[in-house]
């Protein structure tokens, strides 16, 4: 399991906001790292599912047809990302992107839904450029999950949070880190 540290996260977050032209894409990287969204859920989010037409909503649905195992859930919605996916609204109107309920949330250049394809070289082009490599659009899932697990969130409320369908699936998780194993390392030694 593959997962960003904290500096290689803040890496590419400034990589992006560092270019004028990548309001979309760290859009899309910022909800990845706040809410472990897979592709597929984040490439069939609809304008409705963040926005209710006045304000970004608390939770963001992902609709059964676009989960895995065709499983709904509400995923919460942290004030950050609120605020970037309010941005991100404003941004589409400013364009001339169409903000109707069932509009998909994220174009592509051409004006249709972003394929999955895109967003997976989209994330991996990113973490090129800020010099990470080895990484992939899952990898951003991975890094939301082990920021949970740092910070002590039950195993179950991860798994509900990620829509596993067993505590099983979430428990990779609980693999220790390379940090965790060197810091065990080091402990004996104080």
């Amino acid at each position: 399991m593959k997962y960003l540290l904290e500096p290689e996260e803040r890496k590419l977050l400034q990589e992006l906001r560092d270019s004028k032209s990548a309001t979309r894409d760290r859009t899309i990287i910022e909800l990845v790292l706040n809410t472990g969204l897979r592709v597929q859920e984040t490439r069939f989010l609809n304008v409705e599912d963040v926005w209710n037409g006045y304000e970004i909503r608390r939770h963001l649905v992902v609709r059964p047809e676009t989960a895995k195992r065709c499983k709904a859930r509400e995923v919460p919605l942290n004030h950050k990302i609120r605020s970037t996916l309010l941005d991100f609204i404003k941004w589409k109107r400013r364009k001339g992107e169409t903000v109707l309920p069932d509009a998909p949330l994220f174009m592509s250049r051409k004006g249709n839904r972003v394929g999955q394809r895109t967003l997976q070289d989209m994330i991996e082009n990113w973490l090129k450029r800020a010099g990470i490599e080895g990484y992939s659009f899952h990898s951003l899932r991975h890094t939301y999950s082990m920021k949970l697990r740092r910070r002590d969130i039950k195993l179950e409320t991860i798994q509900k949070l990620l829509g596993h369908s067993t505590l099983q699936a979430t428990g990779i998780y609980l693999e220790p880190s390379r940090e965790e194993l060197i810091e065990a390392a080091e402990a004996i030694t104080r």
